[in-house]
């Protein structure tokens, strides 16, 4: 779960050094308080079930702060060449890459071996497998929607397909 966490929140603060960096190339520098968000990121990795959040700050260009519960981890953060990760913890170094993908997070841990840290919906939301066009609700607003019970039809290429619901709630 660290690792994970290590993974996307370095990700997380490169995409905002290069966000940063192309507003100072268009000289459109943004407010102060917004430069300095740049150096701390949130972080929620899930996990068996168990959602794990991490605030994260970066100390300097390779040292970083991950704080979860009243527990401080210092890590050392280093990228190589080819994408992955070299991070020390207390003396013990472990060398990481990942990928996003449609089904999650896949961490690869140098010896240890592939992670798959599955991406988590909220059972609120509409999902479908397919894209569609929203032709009419089947449920009134705040209607209770039983298991298997389509709630929605979508229509996709001229087609109407109902969308089933995929546990029972309100």
């Amino acid at each position: 779960v660290f690792y994970a966490a290590v993974l996307r929140a370095c990700r997380a603060l490169q995409a905002k050094d290069q966000e940063l960096l192309r507003s100072i190339e268009k000289r459109r520098l943004g407010l102060l308080h917004q430069v300095q968000g740049s150096c701390a990121t949130e972080v929620e990795i899930t996990f068996e079930g168990l959602k794990y959040h991490f605030s994260v700050s970066r100390v300097s260009d390779d040292a970083f702060v991950f704080k979860i519960c009243d527990t401080v981890i210092a890590a050392q953060v280093r990228e190589q060449p080819d994408g992955s990760l070299l991070v020390s913890v207390d003396g013990s170094v472990r060398k990481i890459s990942g990928s996003e993908e449609a089904l999650g997070l896949r961490l690869r841990l140098q010896g240890v071996g592939t992670v798959l840290l599955p991406t988590i919906f909220d059972a609120s939301e509409l999902r479908s497998d397919f894209n569609g066009k929203v032709m009419r609700y089947l449920v009134p607003e705040g209607g209770i929607v039983k298991k298997d019970e389509a709630y929605v039809e979508l229509e996709a290429m001229k087609m109407i397909m109902p969308l089933k619901a995929r546990a029972t709630g309100k």
